[in-house]
């Protein structure tokens, strides 16, 4: 039976074992983060393409620009090198079928910095963590962010340091429209979200490790 990731990791953080990739890399284990982590390292594989002839803007970056004091993160975060993007990556966009793996299309001509990408990702893989109240998912789901890295040819801190603040703008951005999030769930990740993003600085890790913190202390 066809499932996209997101339903997966709202019903469970476990994934059945034994799924491959679209060019035939079986994923080995059985945990959510070994899932996750090939898929990171797909989106850097996209990341890495030749520019489309005809581009456009990430669509992802629509939910910043309509959202009061955000919209500049858009600017000030998303400066990197231009490369190919999916436009609107998310859980939702990862189909788990059979025993195969596959990402659907993203916006065509969407160009951009990879960090818009990587932190449109884990801003959803945040979210639903924070709707299970569950600090071992939120583990398990940093394994997209090491998968993605790991991929790079070398490390690239600043490009973390700009998926940082853009990954808290799009929780914040992504937070009132998510059905799974309680009502209580929302308010508590606009102000973690508000307060992080005051301070300007910061990498994708840091956010990810004061999340675990909050969600293990029940925010």
């Amino acid at each position: 039976m066809e499932q996209n990731l997101e339903q997966q990791l709202i019903e469970s953080s476990d994934a059945p074992s034994g799924y491959t990739t679209p060019r035939g890399g079986e994923i080995v284990g059985e945990s959510i983060d070994v899932l996750l982590s090939t898929i990171g390292r797909m989106t850097a594989a996209c990341h890495s393409m030749e520019l489309p002839t005809e581009c456009i803007q990430a669509p992802c970056l629509l939910l910043l620009s309509k959202r009061q004091g955000i919209a500049e993160l858009a600017r000030n975060h998303a400066d990197g090198k231009a490369v190919p993007l999916h436009g609107r990556l998310s859980p939702s966009d990862v189909i788990l079928s059979g025993s195969n793996i596959r990402l659907l299309p993203g916006a065509s001509g969407a160009v951009g910095d990879p960090a818009i990408d990587l932190a449109h990702m884990m801003a959803h893989l945040h979210l639903l963590s924070v709707a299970r109240e569950s600090a071992t998912l939120l583990s398990a789901v940093a394994g997209f962010h090491w998968g993605y890295a790991r991929a790079l040819p070398e490390k690239d801190i600043a490009l973390m340091r700009r998926a940082g603040p853009l990954t808290a703008g799009f929780m914040l951005a992504l937070a009132d429209s998510a059905a799974y999030l309680s009502s209580q769930q929302k308010a508590e990740v606009d102000l973690f979200c508000r307060w992080w993003l005051e301070r300007r600085d910061f990498t994708l890790g840091d956010i990810r490790s004061a999340l675990w913190t909050a969600i293990d202390m029940g925010f």
